[in-house]
């Protein structure tokens, strides 16, 4: 099906760049509770808004940015 591919692209990209979000949103929080917190809430964001993502390669940044927000 067609819109398996955005699923999995996704899951790909997350994935790869899960443990760089986690650190990085860990800097910006007190605990690892709340880390983990933050986590779930820019994984449904990044995925939400994942068709607005015109850059695979750029899913990284974008992702810090989301969780930066976050």
């Amino acid at each position: 099906e067609p819109g398996d591919d955005i699923h999995e692209q996704f899951l790909t990209l997350f994935a790869a760049n899960e443990s760089a979000i986690r650190a990085y949103v860990r800097r910006l929080v007190p605990t690892r509770h709340d880390a983990a917190d933050v986590m779930q809430g820019v994984a449904l964001v990044l995925w939400r808004k994942f068709k607005e993502l015109d850059d695979a390669e750029r899913f990284r940044r974008w992702a810090f940015g989301v969780a930066r927000y976050e």
